[in-house]
């Protein structure tokens, strides 16, 4: 995701989504989905998380995602899932949509009829999302995507209903936007709802375009590469930037307010962007993967997720392949300046296949109450695999369903879910897929794994983009 996310993602979440109306009346996402009734709702003391999900966390509620998010909207009482991709026939942004009281519908974004003022040029390749509840009670919908004419576009849902802005004709924009990188928000000390997008221009440049979310979407642009100091400092020159990884944003337990945006170096390396409000200030840090493991260079992109988990610590991850086709998990453990480490995850499968594009990241509690966190990534087979971790990385992978026909090929994004009501999560890996039958369309497929059907894991085909 291309999307995509979650899309975060991407930090990503999720919700739980049912069953779809009958196979080839939804739409072909390919989420795969694992559900537990026996699962617990995280903590709900504020700050508990640095991507808090909506549902669970009333007092942040709010989340990023690449392509793919769920959420609790609390004026209706219903959960809701919303996973956005660029249709390849006409660059249109297609929404799939989940509510509990209405099923799963398709919106063309495109239309004036869903979306004031969209835009004239086709768009395409990731998508950042974010999702958040105002102050009355408003489920809040923010996507960026980019066009083939290099601007960047929002598209975002507000009490009048869906509508466009070009961020690229704003002051200070960069020139042209090759690719979104990921998006995040969080609260500021004194009340006002901040929201961040992250783009790399045609240069190799890394760029934010931020702002409040009361004047409707992000009004600023930087240039980070620019305004980033290497650390330590003059330990490098940052290269022009080839790739995003993701990004997140958020909020300690000791109300430290922090950004983290990845992405990969035309040397092969991993760079980490990362800004709190303590310094003020923007570093930049080659996170050295050869170090570790000789040799190795950082060759695509799984996604970004972070979380403070049980002991107060801040956890920020992002997965990337390396040019072997092996996953690498670069982490962060919440002990400071010498708290990132490099883990090697290893090949998809016990037969050699190698991660050739990564979906997504997230994470949520099992119902012994263990904080997890999950990777997805397309192999060279075409089947999407997971890799569920523990915080001490004890990892392990799996391949997920293939609807019938549907060959997935790229990524919609990775998000989680835990129901309010009773406790029961859901975990959901979204890829678009080639169909056997055409040679044009193009469909989003559904993994679900539920305790409640038989079998277990269902893999449902929800339509055509």
């Amino acid at each position: 995701m291309h999307l995509g996310a979650h899309v975060y993602d991407t930090d990503s979440l999720i919700p739980l989504g049912g069953s779809c109306i009958p196979a080839g009346s939804c739409a072909h996402l390919h989420f795969e989905t694992r559900q537990s009734s026996s699962d617990v709702p995280y903590s709900t003391r504020p700050f508990d998380d640095v991507n808090p999900e909506p549902w669970l966390v009333p007092q942040l509620t709010a989340r990023s995602a690449m392509g793919a998010m769920a959420a609790m909207d609390y004026s209706s009482g219903n959960q809701a899932f919303y996973t956005f991709a660029t249709r390849p026939v006409d660059g249109h942004l297609k929404l799939n949509f989940y509510s509990a009281s209405a099923g799963w519908t398709w919106l063309d974004e495109n239309s004036p009829a869903v979306s004031a003022n969209p835009p004239s040029v086709a768009l395409g390749g990731r998508v950042a999302q974010i999702s958040f509840l105002d102050n009355g009670g408003v489920l809040r919908q923010y996507v960026f995507v980019g066009g083939t004419n290099g601007h960047l576009y929002a598209d975002f849902y507000s009490t009048t209903g869906w509508r466009w802005t070009d961020q690229s004709s704003l002051t200070g924009a960069p020139a042209f936007v090759r690719e979104v990188v990921g998006a995040g928000t969080y609260i500021e000390s004194g009340g006002a709802r901040d929201l961040f997008v992250y783009v790399i221009d045609s240069v190799g440049a890394l760029w934010q375009n931020s702002g409040y979310s009361s004047t409707g979407a992000p009004q600023n642009w930087a240039n980070l590469s620019t305004l980033a100091t290497p650390y330590p400092l003059g330990a490098f020159s940052l290269p022009s930037l080839s790739a995003g990884v993701g990004a997140t944003a958020g909020v300690t337990t000791t109300g430290t307010h922090a950004l983290y945006a990845f992405a990969r170096g035309s040397d092969g390396h991993l760079y980490l962007f990362v800004w709190s409000d303590q310094s003020g200030t923007w570093l930049v840090i080659d996170e050295h993967i050869e170090t570790q493991f000789p040799g190795v260079t950082i060759g695509g992109r799984v996604g970004v997720d972070s979380f403070v988990d049980d002991n107060s610590l801040l956890r920020v991850y992002a997965f990337v392949i390396g040019t072997l086709g092996r996953v690498y998990d670069n982490y962060y453990d919440g002990t400071g300046v010498t708290g990132w480490h490099w883990s090697d995850q290893g090949l998809p499968n016990a037969q050699g296949i190698s991660a050739s594009v990564g979906v997504g990241v997230t994470h949520f509690r099992q119902s012994g109450g263990a904080l997890d966190v999950y990777a997805a990534a397309i192999g060279t087979d075409n089947i999407v695999y997971l890799n569920a971790q523990d915080l001490n990385q004890n990892a392990s992978w799996g391949a997920t369903p293939v609807y019938p026909g549907l060959t997935p090929y790229t990524d919609v994004g990775t998000t989680a879910f835990v129901s309010p009501s009773n406790g029961s999560q859901g975990l959901y890996t979204m890829t678009t897929a080639t169909v056997a039958w055409s040679n044009v369309e193009r469909d989003l497929q559904l993994d679900l794994w539920s305790s409640s059907a038989s079998p277990s894991w269902q893999a449902l085909d929800q339509g055509s983009l």
